[in-house]
């Protein structure tokens, strides 16, 4: 097995996304980062992942 297979897959989260999550959900940035990287299942997930997915298009579109 080769070292390039060892590696673990590194997730780079808009920041200022997890900020606005954070303080509308109440839960630390940390575990939404969690929730989006599938390690955390809550009764909210979906609705995160979902809100994180939307708010990121919003802010590429504004970028174009």
């Amino acid at each position: 097995m080769e070292k390039k297979d060892l590696k673990v897959q590194s997730h780079r989260y808009n920041q200022s996304v997890l900020e606005g999550m954070s303080k509308k959900f109440g839960l630390t940035k940390m575990y939404i980062r969690q929730i989006l990287r599938g390690d955390r299942q809550a009764t909210i997930s979906d609705t995160i992942k979902k809100e994180y997915r939307e708010m990121l298009s919003k802010i590429e579109e504004a970028i174009k």
